[in-house]
């Protein structure tokens, strides 16, 4: 029988930044904006790593309103 176990991170840190792509393609040309986000992550060895990921502006909003509805969640449970 095979065992797996579940590992957990912990965020540490989030950043973010907007920035902008080039194109000049046929079909478009102009800026596209995107938001690079950089996460740090540790494991319970307390060991660190960063995850670095661009998305669009639509996407990062949604990250930011999952963050913020987990947040609602946990202190839903503190109270």
């Amino acid at each position: 029988m095979t065992s797996k176990k579940l590992s957990l991170l912990e965020l540490d840190q989030l950043e973010w930044e907007i920035g902008a792509m080039v194109s000049d393609s046929k079909s478009f040309k102009g800026m596209i904006p995107y938001v690079k986000t950089n996460l740090t992550v540790s494991d319970a060895s307390g060991d660190s790593r960063q995850i670095t990921f661009n998305q669009t502006v639509p996407e990062f909003q949604q990250l930011a309103k999952q963050f913020y509805d987990m947040k609602e969640t946990l202190e839903s449970f503190s109270e």
